[in-house]
């Protein structure tokens, strides 16, 4: 048994999905990570990307797979409908999400998926699910995996994933605004990981409003200097600047990635289809 664990990414990008020419490196897809640890198969966020991520999983069928949600923005759950192995009897899929007020996590993830936004109803999937409400600081125990949860800074809440096993770990921290003092919660998930997925959506002009259209204060994100801040105050071994801005063509994120590394060297951007191990 591989004793690491591997992560590649399905979707990078947030807000809206960004097709064409000039996102072909990176890719176009929201936000879903696959990470392979020990015998699991975990999958944290339900972006455009579950989409493809569903079709290579076809081949691996029957299958049991644990789907960890972030929060319930369109970009971290719009891809749910269009996952394959959902609509196939035999396979297992166990679902992670908060509550949110009176309504379960089944009930949050049905919506997108009813009367008169979808054609059919989440009802409709034939794989077995189970539904495992979590709150923020919770740990989930998948036999040798542990998965530890911290809350984030964004609108209408979010949450962080540390993912442990064999004594590596890979922290999943999308959707996150930088303050002047990170939640105490969110840094201690971080601290001394090998491998940070970190929300760097901005540089920090856009972040300000000195370019773009107009300033991103109080919508969720940081920006990609930050993502360096806290790598380096939390002793990160290795950091993914994740969520990129639909804004953020190849040639803008090759020039962000070359002038970030400066910064920090064990750095690089998540790529649609790259696999990291650690």
């Amino acid at each position: 048994m591989h004793r690491g664990i591997s992560v590649r990414f399905w979707g990078v990008r947030g807000s809206i999905p960004s097709p064409g020419t000039d996102y072909l490196k990176y890719g176009g897809n929201t936000a879903c990570v696959e990470l392979r640890v020990a015998d699991k198969i975990l999958i944290i966020d339900a972006g455009s990307g579950l989409k493809p991520l569903g079709n290579h999983l076809l081949a691996e069928m029957p299958l049991e797979a644990h789907l960890l949600i972030s929060h319930y923005h369109w970009d971290h759950i719009q891809g749910l409908p269009f996952h394959a192995p959902l609509y196939v009897k035999g396979n297992r899929y166990h679902l992670y999400g908060e509550a949110r007020g009176r309504r379960s996590l089944r009930q949050i993830l049905a919506g997108q998926m009813r009367y008169p936004y979808f054609p059919v109803a989440l009802d409709v999937f034939q794989a077995q699910l189970r539904f495992h409400t979590i709150r923020a600081g919770d740990t989930i125990s998948l036999g040798p995996v542990q998965v530890d949860t911290a809350s984030l800074n964004h609108p209408q809440d979010a949450t962080a994933y540390r993912v442990n096993y064999a004594g590596k770990s890979v922290v999943y921290c999308s959707d996150n605004e930088h303050t002047a003092q990170m939640l105490p919660e969110t840094a201690a998930l971080i601290q001394g990981t090998d491998l940070l997925i970190y929300d760097a959506t901005y540089t920090d002009e856009e972040y300000q409003g000195k370019t773009g259209a107009g300033a991103k204060k109080g919508w969720g994100h940081s920006t990609w200097s930050e993502a360096i801040r806290v790598a380096k105050r939390l002793k990160v071994k290795r950091l993914v600047i994740f969520h990129h801005d639909t804004m953020h063509t190849d040639r803008v994120t090759d020039r962000l990635v070359k002038r970030a590394r400066r910064d920090f060297r064990h750095l690089e951007a998540a790529r649609e289809g790259a696999t990291l191990t650690v």
